[in-house]
């Protein structure tokens, strides 16, 4: 286990379809690191039907691609970071300028200091049409590509369907959120610990080879320091 103040805590930021699922799978092989992603947060609470659920709102909003309530996340991360002590790789958060300042209140309390934000930068365009034609298996939740063929999930064989949230009209509404969030975020951190950026418009392994490369070279950066 990761000593508690030495940990690593790299944000995963991203359009919907820039490959932030993959990409982080890589990262956690890599930094041995627990994943942490507000949409499965999210997802567990509604499944779980949480108090919270009709506190927040959370059910009617997810539905309709529109961010969750910053305290309500804020709540979310307290009592994962509670219980994780290893390195940890966020998905889309902080998402915020309100969450990135939550961010670093948490952080300072717990003493870490080897925080990085990596935006993989794909245009809306790419968002789009990626996101668009997704269909994930309801049961295992393995993610696929809709070529016109694909009925059911090829590890599971459960139904493949497509996720409220990946229809192109609330896709087209998450954009107009995501945007502005990310460049709150950027701005945040820049300010405060350590931002990159990675194209995402590449294949996934161009995208996995650009992103250890700058991680290597942030992560000595650190240990010079």
């Amino acid at each position: 286990m990761t000593n508690i103040n030495q940990r690593i805590i790299i944000s995963l930021l991203g359009l919907p379809g820039s490959g932030k699922g993959t990409q982080a799978e890589f990262l956690i092989s890599e930094f041995n690191a627990s994943h942490i992603s507000i949409g499965e947060l999210v997802r567990e609470e509604i499944n779980s039907n949480t108090p919270n659920l009709k506190k927040f709102n959370i059910k009617e909003k997810y539905d309709q691609g529109i961010p969750q309530d910053d305290s309500l996340v804020k709540m979310l991360i307290q009592n994962k970071l509670i219980n994780t002590e290893n390195n940890i790789i966020f998905d889309n958060y902080p998402f915020s300028k309100k969450q990135a300042e939550d961010f670093f209140e948490i952080i300072k309390e717990l003493k870490v200091k080897n925080i990085l934000a990596i935006n993989i930068k794909i245009s809306k365009k790419t968002s789009l049409d990626r996101i668009s034609s997704r269909l994930v298996c309801k049961k295992c939740g393995e993610i696929f590509i809709n070529n016109g063929k694909l009925t059911n999930c090829s590890k599971c064989g459960t139904k493949l369907i497509q996720r409220s949230d990946d229809k192109p009209n609330i896709v087209n509404k998450r954009l107009m959120f995501y945007i502005p969030r990310i460049l709150e975020v950027r701005n945040m951190f820049t300010e405060n610990a350590r931002y990159l950026e990675i194209n995402g418009e590449n294949s996934i392994n161009e995208v996995k080879i650009e992103l250890l490369n700058k991680v290597n070279q942030w992560k000595n950066s650190q240990k010079a320091i």
